[in-house]
């Protein structure tokens, strides 16, 4: 059964996270933040509609310090994709985000509208998230954090 042999496989996955989170995330954080696990793996396939609505995590009670961090295992644009709104804004404002394999987007899924659509495309998205919890560095990026959609390099394959 694939369930059993992936919770045997959590321990790596966290343990490979967590190499990511020290190598890529730390710079955003006061301290090494806290990796909620398991990540949560999507499929997307052509045809489908979303399985939730658009909305914010913040709805939902989750913590103002978490982080989102969306690491799609394939080409990701228009219907496929994740759609991320801005600050401030509503349904107007959503845009997709376009990324190839081996980036990753960090975004603040508490303050910020998102969600996906019907895939209208041919590809199907296969794509993992998780969230950190951490104090934030203030002034790290430009307008400071939490960046509303900063690519970073997704975790190496081990050898």
């Amino acid at each position: 059964m694939w369930s059993r042999a992936f919770l045997r496989q959590l321990p790596t996955l966290v343990t490979l996270l967590g190499k990511f989170v020290k190598s890529e995330l730390l710079r955003y954080f006061v301290a090494e933040p806290e990796i909620r696990c398991p990540p949560c793996f999507r499929v997307h396939p052509p045809g489908w509609d979303s399985i939730s609505p658009f909305h914010k995590d913040s709805e939902y009670g989750l913590s103002p310090e978490a982080i989102n961090v969306w690491i799609p295992m394939t080409p990701v644009w228009d219907t496929n994709s994740l759609w991320i709104g801005t600050y401030g804004g509503g349904r107007n404002d959503l845009r997709p985000v376009c990324l190839r394999y081996g980036e990753a987007l960090l975004f603040d899924a508490v303050n910020l509208l998102h969600g996906s659509k019907e895939n209208q495309t041919d590809s199907t998205r296969v794509s993992f998230d998780f969230r950190c919890h951490g104090r934030l560095r203030v002034g790290t990026q430009p307008g400071g954090p939490p960046p509303a959609g900063d690519r970073l390099a997704a975790p190496k394959r081990a050898a």
